[in-house]
């Protein structure tokens, strides 16, 4: 956290930042009180959801949005989480094994509420270029997620109802964890950068909030400036394997993406076997909800 917040100030800080810059809205604050209406469309859901997860291949080679946490996959897991909060539209982006994803979504009869949107070259063009593609689908509004994400609906619900505009989910993390993906913010609390599976240097220290968990939210203005950014971004063939928050960093050069910091440690990014098994242990008691909470 950084260090101009305390630790006693830290809610405190970040509350009135957020009254400040519109975090929080009155909106937000009827949505802690009551649940949105899932009959009222919000936003487009864009998973993530192409690459090949190369490092689980010791446990399978199946994508790893269909990894199941309590016989449910992750994929399925976050397509309840969009119904019952009402997302307008689903957009899933696959490329490896695109047909096994397919085939699950049939057999879940979930197929004909979601868009598939086909990286093609997903073994050269990253999860960037695969964000990329997901934004040109959506006509409005967007939430995007990575599709090796397990989390609690609470944490999307709170995000989602703490006002609109663009910015990153941002929850506790290690500064010395490679793995991390360290969110670095100013005084106002907007994304300064994010580090990508690399080290923080000592100057960073001060600055950094937690680790951005892959949820973003981009109003529909917010959309349409990040597809022009990408279109500049990835005319340079160095960018095009590159992750999102290197795309996220090129954004935030001329436009403003708030933290919204979730305390909660009810998530996890499941990049390896040993990430997999913590996520079936610390969701081995999380509910089948597809309709409501």
């Amino acid at each position: 956290i950084p260090a101009y917040f305390s630790e006693v100030q830290k809610q405190i800080n970040l509350l009135s930042l957020s009254e400040k810059y519109g975090f929080r809205s009155r909106r937000y604050e009827e949505g802690l009180q009551k649940k949105m209406d899932p009959q009222h469309p919000h936003h487009s859901a864009v998973i993530l959801a192409a690459g090949a997860g190369h490092r689980m291949s010791r446990l399978t080679t199946m994508p790893k949005c269909l990894l199941p946490i309590n016989g449910r996959s992750l994929l399925l897991h976050q397509l309840d989480h969009a119904a019952a909060l009402g997302f307008a539209e689903k957009i899933v982006v696959v490329g490896y094994q695109h047909n096994l994803i397919r085939q699950h979504l049939s057999l879940a009869n979930r197929l004909e509420e979601v868009v598939l949107v086909k990286n093609h070259d997903f073994m050269i063009k990253g999860n960037g270029y695969s964000f990329y593609l997901g934004a040109q689908h959506v006509a409005h509004s967007m939430v995007v997620f990575d599709g090796d994400l397990i989390f609690d609906r609470p944490i999307l619900e709170n995000f989602l109802n703490a006002g609109t505009q663009d910015k990153v989910l941002v929850g506790p993390g290690s500064i010395d964890d490679l793995e991390c993906a360290k969110a670095l913010v100013d005084q106002a609390c907007n994304i300064d950068s994010l580090i990508d599976k690399a080290p923080a240097i000592e100057t960073e220290n001060s600055r950094f909030l937690g680790e951005a968990l892959g949820i973003l939210m981009f109003t529909e203005r917010g959309r349409q400036k990040l597809l022009k950014c990408a279109e500049r971004f990835f005319g340079n063939p160095g960018n095009l394997g590159l992750n999102w928050e290197h795309l996220i960093n090129q954004y935030v050069v001329d436009n403003a993406m708030a933290a919204w910091y979730e305390p909660s440690d009810k998530w996890l990014e499941i990049d390896t076997p040993e990430d997999y098994e913590e996520a079936k242990h610390r969701f081995e008691n999380m509910a089948d909800k597809r309709s409501g909470t």
